[in-house]
């Protein structure tokens, strides 16, 4: 009985986790959209574009001020649609470019 009631339990905890972390990707989602970029976004995504493009972690431009290549994330969506010769709207490739935060931040939980 002991055993039952543990499972009930832990999958309660796992339904809403789950439900917690999709709430959490939702509101995340929608409201990225609106946000406009911040001061140093610009140099975030450089960085995380340099390191795509040309394979090295060297911060050689002074504006590059993020240390973690984790920045390389956050440019991929960007890098996939040139490589595909993709056009996007300025907004709609931001939004995608925040898009790898907002899901670690779910995996991460």
């Amino acid at each position: 009985m002991r055993l039952l009631q543990s499972l009930g339990t832990t999958r309660v905890w796992w339904s809403v986790t789950i439900l917690l972390l999709a709430v959490f990707f939702v509101l995340g989602a929608a409201s990225i959209q609106h946000k406009s970029p911040t001061y140093d976004e610009k140099q975030h995504l450089s960085y995380g574009r340099q390191i795509l493009e040309e394979g090295t972690f060297i911060r050689r431009i002074g504006r590059h001020n993020s240390k973690v290549p984790v920045s390389a994330l956050n440019a991929l969506p960007e890098h996939v649609a040139r490589k595909r010769a993709l056009r996007l709207p300025r907004s709609r490739l931001l939004y995608l470019n925040r898009l790898p935060t907002l899901v670690m931040g779910v995996v991460l939980g």
